[in-house]
This record gives C-alpha cells, sequence and structure tokens, in this order.
C-alpha cells in the first residue's frame, strides 16, 4: 500500500509539471515527432534554441527588408522563399494537438522556425 501511494505522489507530481511546462509553451509535431516551441519576441522557435544558439537564431540575423524584398516577387506568402533561398532550410508543416497546420523552416541542427516568423522579420 506505502508503494502504492508513493507511486500515485510520483505520478501526480509528474503530471503536474508537464502540465504546466506544456502550458507555457506550444507543441507542434512532425508525424508522431512532437516540437516544443517558445515565443521570443515576435519570433516562434523550437525549444532548442532557447538555452543555446542554434540555427534559426542565425537565420534572423541574415535577413533584412532589402533582401526580401529582392526575392517577394510580388507573393502574398514569401516565407518558403525566405526558408529556401535566403537561410537554406527546409520547410516543412507540422500539425498542432488540435489538427492544425503551421509551415516552419527546418535546419541542419534541428532547429525550426515559423514561416510566418521570418516574414515578420523581413518586414521589420
Amino acid at each position: 500500500m506505502k508503494n502504492l501511494k508513493i507511486f500515485f505522489t510520483a505520478f501526480f507530481l509528474l503530471a503536474s509539471s508537464f502540465h504546466s511546462y506544456a502550458q507555457d509553451k506550444q507543441i507542434w509535431s512532425l508525424g508522431n515527432q512532437p516540437k516544443f516551441f517558445y515565443e521570443e519576441a515576435d519570433y516562434l522557435l523550437s525549444e532548442n534554441c532557447r538555452q543555446q544558439n542554434c540555427q534559426a537564431k542565425v537565420a534572423l540575423q541574415k535577413i533584412s527588408p532589402e533582401q526580401a524584398k529582392k526575392i517577394k516577387n510580388g507573393k502574398n506568402r514569401w516565407g518558403h522563399l525566405l526558408c529556401q533561398s535566403l537561410v537554406n532550410g527546409r520547410v516543412v508543416v507540422l500539425q498542432d494537438p488540435k489538427k492544425n497546420h503551421n509551415a516552419f523552416c527546418l535546419f541542419s541542427d534541428e532547429s525550426l522556425i515559423s514561416l510566418g516568423s521570418l516574414e515578420i522579420k523581413a518586414l521589420k
């Protein structure tokens, strides 16, 4: 009986911590692989960028309005062009738990940034 109490107490504590962890982060999945994201300024970045420099953050520094205008070419949604041609990323589409889809730029270090974030940066 004592072991059962310890088990349920530990389970409750772990479940509570995960719940609060997930509340202040966004979860998007690539297939069945969950990816955690956080917002920094106006940008949606993968969790692996929070504690360290990552290629997604470096990509943000590379984008300028002048460069973006050259590749926009009249298109309304041009985040994919920024991702592929300006910062050498790969476009992937992830899904959240509510089945919404969002496009992200994936880098070789497995960091991600939303295409919308790249567009926002290009307009600043």
